[in-house]
């Protein structure tokens, strides 16, 4: 599939984080109060106004396709353990519903010592999964237009702040996962088990995508859903990367932005 030189789409989701607490330890996970609270968030997406940006758009509704790109305003979030994923993280096979569903766990451990180990039982947590600000939607959907052409499509994104090690984002594309979005080389997850040391846990870099992209394709809008992409968005901050002093930081997950450049169909 050859691909041309030129940009389809230019579509910007972002994402802030603010963390609120207090606290002066530095370990990771936390020794008590394992809540981060996410304070306040902007998150919405915004398409090009050029005439070829109208071929790529992003849109709540596959069935109700926009003329041109639209904004897409997101809800707020609440509160977010540290925690990891007890199952390892699959680009291409590792499915939303189980990925999210019981599958989170978190936990406390020890201060001031050279080993630091979990002191508690895992306790399930809850990602953040990013929903619509109106009509609770859990899910957006890029879309080519172009009646001949499939798009190969550039996800570009930027995490800042100081706890942007921390922070993991992973995208869903037609309900499995096109990588996760992180400033680190790999991600943490596995079973806790209280009493063992908190680096025993396993971590993965074939998911990790530091690069600062992801890519997928969409068909040609031949009359089939091939033409569309349902995206899904997941957050959280990894256990073994934030520490009690984290709880009083940010991270910023943003400029997100979607490109698109023509493939043969």
């Amino acid at each position: 599939m050859k691909k041309s030189k030129g940009l389809i789409l230019s579509s910007i989701i972002m994402i802030v984080l603010v963390t609120l607490a207090l606290s002066t330890a530095t370990f990771a996970w936390f020794s008590s109060g394992n809540v981060v609270n996410i304070a306040t968030i902007a998150f919405f997406a915004s398409s090009g106004t050029d005439a070829e940006s109208n071929d790529l758009v992003l849109t709540w509704d596959k069935s109700s396709v926009p003329d041109r790109g639209q904004d897409l305003a997101f809800a707020q979030m609440g509160n977010m353990d540290p925690m990891v994923p007890l199952n390892k993280p699959v680009v291409g096979t590792s499915l939303y519903e189980s990925f999210v569903g019981d599958n989170f766990f978190t936990a406390l451990e020890t201060v001031g010592v050279a080993e630091n180990r979990f002191t508690s039982e895992p306790i399930a947590a809850n990602p953040v999964v990013c929903t619509s600000s109106v009509g609770a939607y859990d899910k957006f959907f890029a879309v080519n237009k172009n009646e001949a052409f499939g798009l190969y499509v550039t996800a570009e994104y930027e995490i800042s702040g100081e706890n942007s090690s921390a922070l993991r984002v992973a995208m869903f594309v037609n309900g499995k996962l096109c990588g996760i979005m992180c400033n680190a080389e790999e991600v943490t997850y596995g079973e806790i088990v209280n009493g063992e040391l908190t680096s025993s846990l396993p971590t993965d870099k074939d998911s990790a995508s530091p690069s600062g992209e992801l890519h997928f394709r969409l068909g040609a809008n031949d009359g089939t859903d091939n033409n569309k992409a349902e995206i899904r968005l997941v957050a959280w901050y990894d256990g073994n990367s934030l520490n009690n002093a984290g709880q009083s930081l940010s991270a910023r997950f943003e400029k997100l932005k979607f490109t698109g450049a023509y493939v043969e169909a």
